[in-house]
């Protein structure tokens, strides 16, 4: 399905990849960031129709960045 771009940010791992998991398994197109600074340059490459942040990243709060 088009339109279901979602970027999934998280400095853990085992929740990058479970959330991955269930989006793709729900045909999401899903792009993963480790940290703040990655998932910022995501955000420059392309839009995202959602973005899935954790709150506590190691660079920047959560809040922060999706201002």
């Amino acid at each position: 399905m088009s339109g279901r771009h979602v970027l999934i940010v998280d400095d853990e791992l085992i929740m990058r990849e479970a959330v991955q998991l269930i989006l793709d398994d729900q045909s999401y197109d899903t792009v993963t960031a480790a940290n703040g600074v990655d998932g910022l340059n995501r955000l420059r490459q392309r839009a995202f129709d959602l973005m899935i942040v954790d709150l506590m990243l190691p660079d920047i709060n959560g809040l922060e960045f999706i201002a």
